[in-house]
């Protein structure tokens, strides 16, 4: 005799309905976990330090750019070491204001620049922005670094360059004097100012081109 197939049990309504709930719940939180941990890759790869931290300051996650930055082998020195050590003591007086600030729920600065000490005890400048994120079903602050310490030197090399180059038309025996096309005086140096009898530049640009020359000398100006 041939075997009988076994009925088919048909669920309830309700059994399909709880069935359905916690495939969705599933997937939701199949989705959340893939979210993070794309969150978390693009952190970990990240050109910019990153910190992940709580209001006490108590450090649960940094990249290896901001170990690179400050110098740590690992996430533990990070945690090991208080914020004295990692910053100027100009720095660190800012960070305690800040901290301060941050403990009674006041407003944050979105873009700061401070100075840190490396692990090593070189000095690098920072640009550190810092906002709220979810970390681990928390609500934590997650803080940007970006080591802007080549781009400083290049604007303090250039103001050093601008001021050499000032200081020597200041000194020059030669008058000196910075125009527009419009005859607008920017500067003039002090050899200039002896030569034409002023005082100042201000005098230097209330008189008008006439007074500068000769009647022949303006007609050819």
């Amino acid at each position: 005799m041939a075997a009988r197939e076994k009925p088919k049990v048909k669920l309830p309504e309700k059994s399909k309905k709880i069935k359905k709930d916690i495939t969705c719940e599933n997937a939701v939180e199949d989705a959340l976990k893939a979210s993070e941990q794309n969150f978390r890759n693009s952190l970990d790869q990240s050109m910019n330090g990153v910190r992940i931290s709580d209001n006490a300051d108590h450090t649960s996650y940094v990249n290896k750019s901001f170990l690179d930055i400050f110098g740590y082998k690992d996430i533990q020195e990070v945690i090991s070491s208080p914020p004295q050590e990692r910053y100027t003591p100009e720095a660190h007086a800012d960070w305690v204001v800040r901290h301060e600030k941050l403990l009674r729920g006041e407003q944050m600065p979105k873009h700061i620049e401070v100075d840190i000490i490396r692990k090593d005890g070189a000095m690098r400048n920072l640009e550190i922005s810092m906002r709220e994120v979810f970390w681990d079903g928390k609500e934590q602050n997650q803080t940007l670094y970006h080591d802007i310490t080549e781009r400083k030197q290049v604007e303090y090399a250039l103001k050093l360059s601008e001021q050499n180059f000032r200081n020597s038309m200041d000194n020059s025996i030669i008058g000196i004097r910075i125009s527009d096309q419009n005859d607008h005086t920017s500067y003039a140096n002090k050899a200039l100012l002896e030569i034409f009898g002023y005082q100042n530049i201000d005098e230097v640009k209330k008189s008008p081109p006439q007074e500068h020359y000769s009647p022949a000398a303006h007609a050819s100006w």
